[in-house]
């Protein structure tokens, strides 16, 4: 297994990535409503206190943690804020993700992941090895072989 998948299906397996939280990397922490009961019980909030942090109901919040409905966008930050987090902690970790994976890795494309690559059908991969080897064949000798 080269490191790339390694590192990726290490890092792809936890969400935590608040480094002040005590359980960096908790494997549990993959949706947006366990992000949202993580740190809720991390700083101590009942939903009932939360819920007046936010001016809804505690049946809202209690929804947003079993994932039965989703907060909307515009109060992330307010949610975060009453979260003791940050909206990024709170939203989820898919950038950070990529953003460690390319750093792990020998991984050529700034846009593209890995991952993004495994999701394409059979026929369209052909296609993009057709164009890469394409390319490769109108760079002169010297530079194919250091591309190699």
């Amino acid at each position: 297994m080269n490191k790339l998948y390694t590192s990726l299906s290490c890092i792809a397996s936890h969400s935590c990535i608040d480094t002040s939280c005590s359980c960096v990397f908790n494997m549990a922490m993959s949706t947006l409503s366990d992000r949202i009961k993580h740190y809720r019980t991390k700083s101590g909030l009942s939903l009932e206190k939360v819920a007046d942090r936010l001016g809804v109901s505690y049946q809202t919040v209690q929804q947003w943690e079993k994932g039965d409905t989703t907060p909307r966008a515009s109060r992330f930050q307010k949610i975060a804020a009453a979260l003791n987090t940050t909206p990024e902690n709170l939203v989820g970790t898919r950038s950070v993700i990529d953003t460690v994976e390319r750093a792990l890795s020998d991984w050529p494309f700034k846009r593209v992941t890995q991952r993004d690559l495994e999701r394409l059908p059979p026929e369209i991969l052909e296609d993009v090895e057709d164009y890469i080897q394409m390319k490769l064949s109108k760079l002169p000798d010297d530079e194919r072989k250091s591309a190699a």
